[in-house]
């Protein structure tokens, strides 16, 4: 007999992603999750979780970053100084 830890198999960068928050109300979880895009931006991920599915959505938050505050709370911060990165970006792949 396999055990689960046979069943699941991972790719990629397992820490790209950054938990911001977590809330469970009812058998219902909803996860907020970011990805910082160096020097172009953030990708944010809201995934809610409940018995009878699961729902995803993605957005793009362009010249933003992740800050880490003094009690370990992540959020994300607007950073102007990447906006000139961000026009060569589009400019480079457009």
């Amino acid at each position: 007999m396999e055990t689960t830890q046979n069943l699941i198999e991972t790719k990629g960068n397992q820490i790209a992603w950054k938990l911001i928050s977590e809330v469970t109300v009812d058998d219902v979880c909803t996860e907020t999750q970011a990805m910082e895009v160096h020097n172009v931006g953030v990708v944010l991920r809201v995934s809610t979780k409940a018995k009878n599915g699961l729902a995803e959505a993605l957005t793009f938050i362009p010249s933003a970053k992740i800050k880490s505050t003094y009690d370990a709370v992540l959020e994300i911060v607007q950073d102007n100084s990447s906006l000139e990165a961000l026009a060569n970006w589009k400019k480079n792949y457009n």
